[in-house]
């Protein structure tokens, strides 16, 4: 997958040159791609989506942290759903949160 670390040193100067996104307008982008990312049961990290949003946002600043604590939030009724569950995963000096789709059996009820 992505390599957080490599991702997250990106040059002071392109960040200065980037305009700060208003929180609905993120809170939309957020949405988009989670949807995307659910409707397609693929596993990610909330550094997943903020990737994904600055490669589609390119001429704005993304933060990761105010990404993290709407996914997160986002996610708390699909992970109650049993949709997905989340997994604590670990790199070199942080840890994160991987969702994860909930395997269901062919079987009828």
């Amino acid at each position: 997958m992505n390599t957080q670390l490599d991702e997250m040193k990106r040059p002071k100067e392109t960040i200065e040159k980037r305009r700060l996104i208003a929180t609905p307008d993120l809170e939309e982008g957020i949405t988009d791609v989670l949807q995307h990312q659910v409707s397609n049961r693929l596993e990610f990290t909330a550094y997943d989506i903020t990737f994904a949003l600055r490669r589609r946002l390119s001429d704005v600043e993304v933060r990761h942290t105010q990404v993290r604590q709407i996914i997160h939030l986002q996610m708390r009724l699909i992970v109650v759903l049993t949709l997905y569950q989340c997994k604590i995963v670990h790199y070199d000096t942080a840890s994160a949160r991987r969702y994860v789709p909930v395997e269901r059996s062919n079987a009828s009820f």
